[in-house]
């Protein structure tokens, strides 16, 4: 193969543990246990109180994800290489990465599903200095607190925060940094598996890191990719479309099973961050991100 190929954001909800529904028909209604009982101790003869189950629903329909691409037969003619077959595996590429975005930012209007990090109520770890350890583990502590603890628990930033948490040391005290390396290149925070994709925005120096357990995520599919080959809209002028499109929609069972630091800074260190230094090198300013030395 020796075409040059483009680069991609990085593919993570399912490599996470998303969820995905397939072959889906019509709009669905997902039930949920709202509440459940409690049980009490009481004397002998007494009535205990009752409890109620409330149930809710988790509703999911088909929204369309499209786009198209257009070249011309002379490219087909002329290419040494399949241009159809690339043409074709860079839209179900960019459908694939429209699902992967919108899990996370979707801002759940008529057409668009809603995403982790538009959750009305989305627990949230406020920055008020530099990104430690502490500040991740209290991304733990708050999902442990909800219950919301399970199988598929892992960390998604973006390339900056990784390279961050790893010059960074999990203490003053710490000669071991807080990213590590973990299966297949990934990485392992605190215990937990850790991923990185640039689908996760960075705003200057700020950039999310989300955390839950990505099980919880559901990834609804109305049907395959469906790829559509137009010659015909561009005739006249030799212009062969390639349509592509799927119907899909995102849900989360618990909202709570998630929480996120929206603006982690990853420009300045904590005060007590240092760097070991070679024979005649400067330190870098306690407050300041430190050049290679």
């Amino acid at each position: 193969d020796q075409l040059i190929r483009s680069f991609y954001d990085r593919l993570v909800i399912k490599q996470l543990g998303a969820r995905v529904l397939t072959d889906l028909n019509g709009n669905i209604q997902i039930p949920k246990q709202a509440s459940s009982a409690k049980a009490e101790w009481l004397p002998e003869g007494a009535t205990p109180q009752g409890s109620a189950i409330t149930t809710a629903q988790i509703g999911m329909s088909p929204k369309r994800v499209a786009t198209f691409v257009d070249y011309t037969r002379q490219l087909l003619l002329q290419s040494s290489v399949d241009v159809e077959k690339l043409i074709e595996d860079d839209l179900k590429k960019a459908v694939a990465i429209a699902f992967d975005f919108i899990a996370l930012f979707g801002e759940g209007t008529a057409n668009e599903p809603l995403g982790i990090m538009n959750i009305k109520n989305l627990q949230t770890v406020a920055m008020t200095g530099p990104l430690t350890l502490d500040d991740i583990i209290e991304l733990e502590t708050i999902v442990s607190e909800a219950n919301a603890y399970g199988d598929r628990m892992g960390y998604l930033t973006n390339a900056s925060v990784r390279g961050y948490l790893k010059t960074l040391t999990e203490s003053a005290n710490s000669s071991d940094k807080i990213w590590k390396l973990g299966a297949n290149g990934d990485g392992v925070i605190n215990g937990t598996k850790a991923m990185v994709s640039q689908i996760i925005p960075k705003t200057k120096t700020l950039s999310p890191i989300l955390y839950g357990d990505w099980s919880q995520l559901l990834i609804g599919e109305w049907g395959p990719v469906f790829l559509k080959s137009n010659p015909y809209i561009g005739q006249s002028a030799g212009i062969v479309r390639i349509d592509v499109e799927q119907n899909a929609d995102v849900a989360r069972r618990h909202d709570e099973s998630f929480a996120v630091i929206k603006a982690a800074d990853t420009s300045v260190y904590p005060e007590w961050h240092t760097r070991w230094l070679g024979e005649g090198s400067s330190p870098a300013p306690r407050r300041g991100r430190p050049s290679p030395g």
